[in-house]
Formats: C-alpha cells, structure tokens, sequence
C-alpha cells in the first residue's frame, strides 16, 4: 500500500518520541493505529488540523494546491486514471488525515475519518532493511537500505 516509498517486508526505523514535541507535516510518513482493528499501518499524512483536502481527477490537493512529496506527486502518472475522487474535507483540530501512497487501495482516512493526533505512534524516517526480489527473499538491496523518508 505503501509503494514505491516501502516495499513489503522492509524494516523502518521509527522515531515514537517525535511527535511529543511538534505535530504531524503533510507528507510525513507515519505508523498509525487502524481505528477499526487496532493494528498498525504505516501512511502519509495528507492534512491536518484546519486543512482541506481533496481528491480530484487523480491528484490530491492541500488547502487548495496540490500536494507534492519531495517534489514527487504521490499519484504516478499512470495511477491517476479510474482514482475515485474524495470531496473537500476540513480536518479537525488535533487530526490528521492519512493516505496510502498506493491512493487506489485503501484502508486509510478515506474509510476511517481523520484520525486523532493520538492514532499516531510515530514517525517512519528511514528504511533499515530492504531485499532484492519478490517477497524480499533476495539479496540487501543496498540503493534502499538507509533511504530517508
């Protein structure tokens, strides 16, 4: 769900002291609590507090602009066509709104709602371990051990 940023079976390094100090950014990484099963999911924060946003024609917007990651939209081209849209929402105080860098799979805020600061375990900052192959049974892939995110 995470893809291209994390491939399945990667090992994050988290840092859960983060957020004591300062709130979620747009474009964070984070490992949040499912609202519904209690389990964790790494996502990306959309929005928070007092922002609106909004999915149309297969690109998410922030307060109006579109919303880029490290000057890298989170939909790849290709992506965009059949992406349902999601109407303007204003994110409560002390939310944040979390997608799927996958926008097309969910569960994320699109299925939960905005979620409360607390839902918010920690922040995702760096791949640790990460394989070549499929279900990562391969030999390190060294281009992605020690990527930030």
């Amino acid at each position: 769900a995470m893809a291209p940023t994390l491939r399945r079976g990667e090992v994050v390094l988290t840092n859960e002291f983060m957020y004591l100090f300062d709130r979620p950014k747009p474009c964070d990484v984070v490992l949040v609590t499912n609202p519904l099963s209690r389990t964790l999911f790494v996502r990306r924060v959309a929005g928070r507090g007092k922002d609106r946003v909004a999915i149309r024609n297969g690109e998410i917007f922030l307060n109006g602009g579109r919303l880029e990651c490290f000057g890298v939209p989170l939909l790849p081209e290709e992506g965009k066509r059949g992406l349902p849209s999601y109407p303007e929402t204003e994110i409560p105080e002390g939310h944040v709104f979390v997608l799927n860098d996958e926008v097309r799979l969910i569960p994320d805020s699109r299925q939960w709602g905005a979620l409360p600061k607390t839902a918010v375990q920690a922040k995702v900052s760096q791949i640790l371990i990460s394989r070549k192959g499929p279900r990562q049974q391969g030999d390190l892939d060294w281009e992605r051990i020690g990527r930030s995110l």
